[in-house]
């Protein structure tokens, strides 16, 4: 098959033969399939770069070049960071067309599904940049998350026409910012039992007075139950978790964390597991 490319009229021209033909309404196509057959009998075609076809492929009338080519949405980076006891994202663009907005969608080692946890249909912050071929950068801030657990995150982009593109995706662990200021003589010791069923019980080593907030989370970050935020004097003490929420519900099978802050300072992180 010979191809012809006129400059002065930006069109193609394809010299048919026995086994290729220009086909298809929309796309310039090689057409494999043995002599002059019947279009519904053509059954193997391969999409030619970014042309299209004339009007009369049977005798090789040039196409027309598509100088629509760019993707939705250029991304030249996409990066994770904890900050101040949240995971912040940043990504920069350096081209959009007919972008409406971004979509984030989070999960941890323990998660089978995404979960979207942000939308530019309720967070302007989130909103796309129409078309432009400046650069851009943007970010959100994952503030729901627990210190010591990895996140990953998957970043999507919806066109004006509602089609939806991901563009990969990143991880991050979370980590408190006290975490550099851990209190000392201050121990929690690990939940009895573990994994447990109906309910498990921790001590706390306390050397001196302080404002001890011991709470529950899920493993996506939100608080389940608060067992004590208080302040407790010097010795030992005893917890008990049943298993149910601050409305005393009782919660579903799965991984938690207890998270045990002194002061507001991090001390101690543990993941139990409930098993029904």
């Amino acid at each position: 098959m010979n191809a012809t490319y006129d400059v002065g009229n930006n069109n193609l021209y394809f010299t048919t033969g026995r086994a290729y033909k220009l086909y298809n309404a929309s796309d310039v196509l090689l057409d494999e399939t043995d002599g002059d057959v019947a279009d519904s009998k053509r059954d193997v075609q391969i999409t030619v770069g970014n042309w299209t076809k004339g009007q009369d492929p049977s005798n090789g009338n040039p196409g027309t070049k598509d100088n629509d080519q760019s993707l939705p949405v250029e991304l030249s980076s996409f990066t994770a960071k904890s900050v101040n006891s949240s995971i912040q994202l940043l990504w920069t663009t350096e081209s959009e067309t007919e972008n409406l907005g971004f979509v984030i969608a989070r999960k941890t080692a323990d998660d089978k599904e995404w979960k979207e946890i942000a939308s530019y249909i309720n967070n302007q912050t989130l909103c796309g940049h129409g078309s432009t071929s400046k650069q851009n950068t943007d970010t959100y801030t994952d503030s729901k998350v627990v210190p010591g657990i990895e996140y990953e995150y998957l970043l999507k982009d919806v066109s004006y026409d509602g089609k939806i593109a991901e563009n990969g995706t990143v991880k991050a662990i979370a980590k408190d910012n006290e975490a550099n200021n851990i209190a000392e003589g201050f121990v929690l010791h690990p939940a009895y039992p573990n994994p447990f069923n109906p309910a498990t019980s921790m001590k706390l080593n306390i050397s001196e007075s302080a404002i001890i907030k011991l709470q529950v989370y899920n493993i996506t970050g939100e608080l389940v139950n608060t067992l004590n935020n208080s302040r407790l004097n010097s010795g030992v003490h005893s917890f008990t978790w049943n298993a149910n929420d601050q409305q005393g519900v009782q919660v579903s099978s799965g991984g938690y964390f207890i998270h045990m802050t002194v002061d507001n300072k991090q001390t101690s992180l543990q993941k139990v597991l409930l098993v029904r």
